[in-house]
């Protein structure tokens, strides 16, 4: 996933060394700010050497390539929004637009039958999880006319 934005404050730089491995880690905390129509706050992490391949400068326009995960403790849910790349904003990002191995995401030329464009609503193209990925859309396709309860002239069952 990727987001775009000014980045207007960063963190002091954290380190420590892991309990478990032992292993000594460093995490640059950062707020960016994106530039849309109502703009969102949103604070990011990079990880170790990303640190250092990344350099980040407060107010730097820049487009942002993320993890997203979330982690349960105690009860409660934490989200995570991890920092994979950095380029400035408007800078052409090759092959790994959208996603880490250049696959899906966001990707305009990765659209098509197996992802979800607001285009196919209603068509043949959709497949959810139910499906899974690869999977082909024949009589299966929860989004078939057929699965619908559509009758032999296209007019559905529906009070409305």
């Amino acid at each position: 996933m990727e987001v775009e934005g000014t980045i207007i404050q960063i963190m002091p730089l954290v380190s420590g060394q892991s309990a478990r491995t032992g292993n000594p880690w460093r995490k640059q905390e950062f707020l960016l700010e994106t530039s849309a129509q109502y703009p969102k706050k949103i604070f990011m992490s990079l990880m170790g050497d990303k640190i250092d391949q990344f350099p980040l400068r407060e107010g730097d326009r820049v487009r942002v390539s993320v993890d997203l995960e979330s982690r349960e403790y105690n009860g409660r849910w934490y989200s995570d929004i991890r920092a994979w790349k950095i380029a400035p904003a408007g800078q052409d990002q090759g092959g790994s637009y959208g996603s880490p191995d250049g696959q899906g995401g966001n990707n305009p030329s990765s659209m098509g039958s197996g992802d979800y464009a607001p285009s196919s609503m209603g068509s043949a193209n959709y497949s959810g999880s139910a499906m899974g990925p690869g999977s082909s859309s024949g009589s299966s396709d929860p989004m078939s006319s057929s699965s619908m309860g559509d009758d032999a002239n296209g007019a559905d069952d529906l009070p409305f």
